[in-house]
């Protein structure tokens, strides 16, 4: 409750993007996390204001836990109400870090968010987080897609500027231009 003893409503943002081919920069960021000695894959959401499980989550691995009242409201990035069973405290053990923290349980069977509550009190290795699979070269890159069959038909109005450098081989103790940083 706020201090005018109201509830408080906290935004809950994430995006899920159907019907699209997945890139890397789409995937979730996870953590793994024990949770009342019990570990959990937890999507990073830092558009969350609060860590979330779901009730089905809730019922496998988490019912000797006392499911408590809640006095908070949570909604998604277009306003609508997510429909909450409870909070319980849970034990939190995550990269050598311990603490009791509380977690919401929310009816359905949606992914466990690590929200901005928890990220507060935990310190994410980000750099870990953020570990990127490096292409060695752009044509190891684009020949996992489609992009040059003929029938995919052509982008009108769009202007490409490709600058390339004259006289450069693979061989060359310069940096290839088609490698990626």
């Amino acid at each position: 409750m706020d201090s005018n003893g109201s509830k408080s409503a906290w935004p809950v943002y994430t995006i899920k993007i159907a019907h699209e081919r997945k890139s890397d920069g789409d995937k979730p960021l996870m953590a793994r996390v024990k949770i009342n000695d019990k570990n959990v894959n937890m999507e990073i959401d830092t558009g969350s204001g609060k860590s979330i499980i779901s009730y089905k989550e809730y019922r496998q691995r988490f019912s000797r836990a006392r499911l408590r009242p809640v006095s908070v409201i949570l909604k998604t990035v277009t306003g609508q109400k997510i429909d909450l069973c409870g909070t319980i405290s849970v034990k939190v053990e995550y990269n050598k870090q311990k603490c009791v923290l509380p977690l919401l349980v929310i009816k359905g069977d949606n992914p466990s968010l690590m929200g901005r509550d928890w990220l507060s009190d935990l310190r994410v290795d980000w750099k870990r987080v953020f570990q990127v699979n490096q292409v060695t070269k752009l044509t190891d890159s684009i020949s996992n897609y489609d992009v040059f069959k003929d029938d995919l038909g052509c982008v009108k109005g769009v202007k490409v500027k490709l600058e390339l450098v004259e006289g450069q081989s693979q061989n060359s103790s310069k940096p290839d231009p088609f490698l990626l940083p």
